[in-house]
């Protein structure tokens, strides 16, 4: 594997300071995680009995029964009954945490406003949502394209999907929202780390040009809420400038829009909910470290004030 000094150094002082073993953080980057496979409740009984005739373990999530754990017996990856026919979807569990903490009600009008590749939307959608009721936005035309194709093959297809800049949509969009999902463009350090070109142009520039565009969004993304409206804020990233110290910038200079409040009702596997910041309240701010099940995910939740 080649190696970036400053990467390096960089998120072995991170782990250090958030009491995390840089080894151990960094071989479960390395390392493939299996998926989890999600389906849609309509599917759920029809895709068991093919797994069981199959002779495959069904073994749902405890904290999300729509989902199954990679069967046992069947090699990491190969294909599984139901996949080719669209009734499945492989996804890491981590992905699953930000949309339950939108705490989704059927009624709901929710924006997705990153959304490709749109694993996370058809989560939205499986929560009981009408699907004409959620908007999936991603500006990369190769991205907004595939997620398209991802919709029609798995059943989703009456999401309606726009192709707009993310701060542009509170000009383009009069509706607003009961819920809005910002999953964020970040640094991605498991992608960084796998990629050769991307870990060596790597710079903690890239950081701070990203946390700037992050609160940006955020701000931007407040004018499509409803009054009483809840905004989840997720990333992928492992460090603080992106995560922790963002949400402590949007307390700051937003706090007479945004009230945070606890990003999950409950405890997950994975390690959820551990505090980094002494400011933060116990469950405000969910960050799950990787591991041999988890890829780094970081969850916060705004209300909008009235």
């Amino acid at each position: 594997m080649q190696t970036n000094q400053q990467f390096e150094q960089y998120y072995h002082d991170l782990c250090h300071s958030c009491g995390q073993s840089w080894p151990q953080i960094r071989q479960s980057l390395s390392q493939p995680t299996k998926p989890v496979l999600k389906l849609a409740l309509q599917h759920l009984e029809q895709v068991k009995q093919l797994w069981l005739a199959a002779d495959l373990t069904w073994q749902p999530l405890d904290w999300y029964p729509l989902a199954v754990r990679w069967p046992q017996s069947r090699a990491f990856p190969s294909p599984l009954p139901g996949f080719e026919q669209g009734l499945i979807y492989a996804l890491n569990p981590s992905s699953i945490l930000p949309v339950l903490a939108l705490q989704l009600q059927p009624d709901d009008w929710v924006l997705d406003a990153c959304a490709a590749p749109g694993g996370k939307t058809m989560l939205i959608a499986d929560q009981g949502i009408d699907q004409s009721h959620i908007l999936a936005n991603d500006i990369s035309p190769r991205r907004f394209h595939r997620m398209r194709q991802l919709f029609a093959k798995h059943g989703y297809s009456q999401i309606k999907t726009q192709r707009w800049p993310a701060q542009m949509l509170q000009h383009k969009i009069k509706q607003k929202f009961d819920k809005i999902l910002l999953d964020a463009p970040c640094s991605s350090e498991k992608h960084v780390y796998n990629n050769a070109k991307a870990l060596n142009q790597w710079s903690a520039q890239r950081i701070k040009i990203l946390s700037k565009r992050q609160f940006r969004l955020i701000r931007s993304l407040i004018n499509l809420l409803k009054p009483n409206g809840r905004l989840v804020y997720a990333t992928c990233a492992l460090n603080l400038a992106e995560n922790e110290q963002l949400i402590l910038q949007v307390m700051k200079k937003l706090s007479h829009r945004l009230k945070l409040v606890p990003a999950l009702s409950s405890d997950l596997p994975g390690e959820p909910g551990v505090k980094i910041h002494p400011d933060f309240p116990a469950k405000s701010v969910v960050r799950v470290w990787p591991d041999q099940t988890f890829d780094p995910i970081f969850v916060a939740s705004f209300i909008k004030i009235a």
